[in-house]
């Protein structure tokens, strides 16, 4: 055991310190690959730097912990397999970095200038009297992480293991203020997304008293952020709908004999300027059925009653029917369902970790403001969940969104820190009761990249 030993340090202390950074003590570069993660990998080393403390050089084989010592080590001969790390009184824990934003807030802490160098990179923890942390390139040492910064780093590694997220997702630090606080980066849990995002969305809604509508919808958004500070989106929309509240409006008495069920794809757009935080969106609102139709619970009688109202049909005297109590055009008054061409809605988000607020006015479309209030990005098994609810005047929905079957991945050279992600499902669900919900099935594609965000690391 002890001759093994000495090949093992003699091989590890055969790698020269870098010439690029003499004044840091070399690392060895011979590590073994236990349990490999996308976003983050646990690797034990075989042989620790000089300036560890002496604790880890004691030899011993007792105190080496289960996780370490179970499994076989890949190595490339037999004395290399026989050779475990060597502990007493410390852990230590080697990860491997592939999520370039971590990377660029990892040396910050380590109070490196300019911008990181390409490459692969690692983070060693030392749970020692004084626990420590090295931020380490291509296993070289590139600085040490400070001591105020290690319960951060600590819980963010752990989370992201956890996690399996792949660099794709945001983690947050620990327990629920960390929603809103992240040392490396006081601003993140307050920025809007960016990328090229596409959707593409199946739905159905059901109302009392009329046959459900279905919907076809698409989304192309592009959003970036010119500065730090500053966000700016723009986007199109096509929709077409299809059943009860449609033949309501334009067919109520079932008379025409050419009718179409679908009709046409109807355009609109949206731009939108935000700070992190706060966003102010505006959008085309000349549509005969807006962004929030389905919220109405007389949506089904009040779509009716403007129907026989502009056929000029003879009103039902048998039976009494509500107006809308979302929608402000939907009644006997007989206007037309479609606004001005030129109407504009606007909407007011905010944004505080998972936290999401939406304030919707359209007082043309709508009797009341929109409010919605969701707990977003919220991790689960096979991707993410959505929760909350949306109300208007007297009528509220429950939400909630499930994002699954995910997969990402990198686009280009690793070191332009673009990506792609995609949930191939996205499920949505509001409801109110039996007679109203909402139903939609979705395909979310997203490419995202440094270049978007100009002025910030990658």
């Amino acid at each position: 055991m002890v001759l093994a030993l000495l090949a093992v340090q003699a091989l590890a202390e055969s790698y020269p310190p870098r010439e690029d950074n003499p004044r840091l003590a070399p690392i060895p570069r011979r590590m073994v690959v236990v349990k490999p993660v996308p976003a983050v990998k646990l690797v034990p080393v075989l042989a620790l730097p000089d300036s560890l403390p002496d604790s880890l050089r004691t030899a011993t084989t007792d105190s080496v912990p289960d996780s370490l010592s179970t499994g076989k080590l890949a190595a490339t001969t037999a004395a290399h397999a026989a050779v475990k790390p060597e502990i007493r009184d410390a852990a230590y824990e080697l990860f491997e970095i592939q999520d370039h934003k971590l990377v660029a807030q990892l040396w910050k802490f380590g109070g490196l200038d300019s911008l990181p160098e390409p490459g692969n990179y690692q983070v060693l923890l030392v749970e020692d009297s004084i626990p420590r942390a090295w931020l380490m390139r291509e296993g070289t040492q590139m600085g040490s992480l400070p001591t105020e910064k290690m319960a951060w780093v600590r819980q963010r590694l752990h989370t992201s293991l956890a996690l399996n997220d792949g660099g794709m997702s945001r983690t947050l630090s620990s327990g629920f203020w960390g929603n809103f606080w992240n040392p490396g980066d006081l601003l993140e849990p307050f920025q809007w997304k960016t990328g090229m995002e596409f959707n593409t969305t199946q739905s159905g809604a059901t109302f009392a008293h009329t046959t459900p509508l279905f919907e076809q919808r698409y989304d192309l958004t592009f959003t970036q952020r010119p500065a730090v500070w500053l966000t700016t989106e723009v986007g199109t929309h096509f929709a077409r709908q299809n059943g009860g509240l449609r033949r309501n409006l334009y067919d109520p008495r079932d008379t025409r004999a050419n009718w179409d069920p679908w009709g046409k794809f109807v355009p609109w757009w949206h731009a939108a300027i935000g700070v992190p935080g706060v966003k102010w969106e505006v959008a085309l609102a000349n549509r005969v059925f807006p962004e929030y139709y389905w919220l109405d619970p007389h949506a089904g009688e009040g779509s009716f009653k403007l129907g026989i109202a502009r056929g000029n049909f003879r009103p039902d005297t048998v039976v009494v029917y509500s107006d809308g109590s979302v929608m402000r055009r939907w009644n006997s008054d007989g206007e037309s369902p479609k606004p001005s061409p030129t109407n504009l809605s606007q909407t007011l988000r905010v944004k505080a970790g998972n936290i999401r607020y939406a304030a919707h006015f359209d007082a043309d479309m709508y009797r009341h403001p929109i409010h919605e209030v969701l707990f977003d990005e919220l991790y689960a098994p096979f991707g993410q969940w959505a929760i909350g609810f949306i109300a208007s005047g007297h009528a509220m929905h429950s939400r909630l969104r499930l994002d699954l079957l995910p997969w990402h991945t990198g686009i280009g050279p690793a070191s332009y820190g673009a990506r792609a992600r995609a949930y191939f499902l996205r499920l949505n669900i509001d409801y109110r009761d039996a007679d109203t919900y909402r139903i939609g099935l979705s395909t979310n594609v997203l490419f995202d990249g440094p270049f978007l965000r100009p002025g910030e690391n990658p």
